[in-house]
């Protein structure tokens, strides 16, 4: 159930108390009852997948892939990041993935020497706002899947998150990203990082200086978001990394769902 009302509250000034309504009655449906559930089921069921960055609360919960999986290989760029502190900590069962899946360490750019083989689902939650070339990663997520593959996209919404006062990312600068082969020690969008993310929607950012230290080293913390996202924006970033997205849907409180064939 979403029940933070001061996240509520947050969003009722952003999209207005009627939208925000809608958020609260859609946090007591369970998935099944959404149109988007049907067609996610009939992708992944009894198949084995690879988690870019995971294992994410949403997979098990408000999207709850996890249960319907074979099992899930997870992926990282660290064996410690600040979503993860250790490789070695067990996530709480909400969280846990199918068993017997195994960690790889690798960038999410470059995913096929680290891992050699191939998976009907790969899946990814909250990353692809934080990868500085995302069409490059794309395309490397689509070289890991089957012939009948599937990729399973969750990104924020910006206008509806911290992000709310940033321009939703453009087509050219994402063709541009991959044209100009740009690396995650990208810093393109730092200032304006600093200057337009809404702390006051951020609570665990820390403190103003806590921030800016942060995004200083985000090579190290990769927490920076240096793409934003409307569900157009993020359709046709799929479209342009070669994926056909099948369903594109809103999901609380502040989720773009994208399922790709």
């Amino acid at each position: 159930m979403f029940a933070n009302a001061r996240l509520l509250s947050q969003l009722a000034l952003l999209i207005g108390v009627k939208s925000a309504l809608k958020i609260l009655a859609d946090s007591l449906r369970p998935a099944s009852t959404f149109w988007w559930y049907d067609v996610l089921t009939e992708r992944v069921k009894n198949k084995p997948a690879l988690e870019i960055g995971g294992p994410s609360e949403i997979f098990a919960r408000r999207i709850p892939i996890y249960p319907l999986l074979e099992r899930c290989d997870i992926v990282d760029f660290s064996p410690s990041t600040i979503w993860n502190k250790s490789s070695e900590s067990t996530p709480s069962s909400s969280v846990r993935p199918p068993a017997a899946g195994r960690k790889y360490l690798a960038e999410a750019t470059a995913l096929a020497e680290a891992i050699g083989m191939r998976y009907g689902v790969v899946l990814s939650s909250h990353v692809l706002e934080h990868i500085a070339n995302p069409i490059r990663a794309l395309k490397e997520w689509r070289h890991m899947l089957t012939g009948s593959g599937t990729i399973i996209v969750v990104v924020p919404e910006g206008g509806r998150t911290f992000d709310h006062l940033r321009p939703t990312t453009t087509l050219i600068h994402f063709d541009c990203d991959e044209r100009n082969d740009v690396g995650e020690d990208d810093s393109t969008h730092f200032d304006e990082v600093l200057r337009l993310h809404d702390l006051r929607m951020d609570r665990g950012a820390g403190s103003r200086e806590d921030f800016e230290r942060r995004c200083a080293a985000n090579l190290m913390f990769r927490a920076l978001h240096h793409h934003v996202f409307s569900a157009g924006s993020l359709e046709g970033l799929l479209r342009r990394a070669g994926l056909n997205p099948v369903a594109i849907a809103r999901v609380v409180p502040s989720n773009l769902l994208a399922i790709c064939d």
